[in-house]
């Protein structure tokens, strides 16, 4: 399948998605609000904590901004692309029709995520992406192309962790009966990026970085735009967002091997 064919299919399977969430508007409406105010949650916390006088240690408030508007657009974008996959191949496995996604002429996983994007998760990403806007304004640090194109290549090896974990929890449906207390664990520990992960000390610093490296995904796009990261960090970012995927995909693949069918 070309990539023509491939934009042409995932375009309406937006649309149709879009108007499915519309055919009650009011409700989708509701939604979008209830999202935008769920994640302002995180910046009015932040700035609770530095008006009584307390800081993370070398982060000011907008910074700490920059690195909450990071985590909400690449979660946005996880959402959108890969986040409906957990759930439906879940399914699918589970009823034994997973036969379907079989038959078709390309790849399951790419009929999975083709099929199912998570129209929702535009409002995280546009809410993400006026926090990061709004608080470099405040910061008023000279944004050079170098730091825009750090900040752009390490939200690349964020997403490519974030689709990555998604990758892996929809391949264990194959060989557990449910993953939903994976993907909590796996949603709990991604909860910890809501904060710098120096904060952390250097084994906190040292495990989110290499061995489950949720600092892709906050804290070194953050410092990648603020001006604190180097070439070497990003490419060791993209270096290891690429790893995980490629790991992910590999597993996937190695995973399907042990579908059944529902003749078990």
């Amino acid at each position: 399948m070309t990539l023509k064919h491939t934009w042409v299919i995932y375009k309406k399977a937006t649309l149709l998605n879009l108007s499915n969430w519309m055919t009650y508007r009011s409700s989708f409406i509701f939604f979008l609000i209830g999202i935008v105010v769920f994640n302002l949650f995180g910046p009015i916390l932040a700035y609770i904590i530095y008006s009584n006088n307390l800081t993370f240690p070398g982060w000011t408030l907008y910074q700490i901004y920059v690195l909450i508007g990071s985590l909400t657009i690449l979660t946005g974008l996880g959402w959108y692309f890969t986040g409906a996959i957990t759930w439906i191949s879940e399914g699918l496995i589970r009823k034994g029709k997973f036969d379907t996604m079989l038959i078709h002429p390309f790849a399951p996983l790419k009929l999975l995520i083709l099929k199912n994007p998570d129209v929702g998760s535009i409002s995280e990403l546009c809410f993400g992406s006026v926090l990061v806007i709004y608080a470099m304004f405040k910061i008023g640090a000279t944004i050079t192309s170098t730091h825009v194109l750090f900040y752009l290549l390490t939200l690349l090896s964020g997403v490519m962790f974030l689709f990555s974990t998604n990758i892996i929890i929809a391949a264990l449906n194959f060989y557990f009966v449910r993953v939903s207390s994976i993907q909590s664990f796996v949603e709990s520990m991604i909860g910890f990026s809501r904060y710098p992960i120096n904060i952390y000390g250097p084994m906190g610093l040292f495990i989110f970085t290499f061995l489950f490296p949720i600092g892709l995904i906050s804290y070194y796009p953050a410092t990648a735009l603020t001006g604190s990261a180097n070439f070497f960090i990003v490419v060791r970012s993209l270096l290891f967002g690429g790893g995980y995927l490629l790991f992910s995909l590999l597993l996937w693949r190695q995973a399907m091997k042990h579908y059944t069918s529902a003749g078990g």
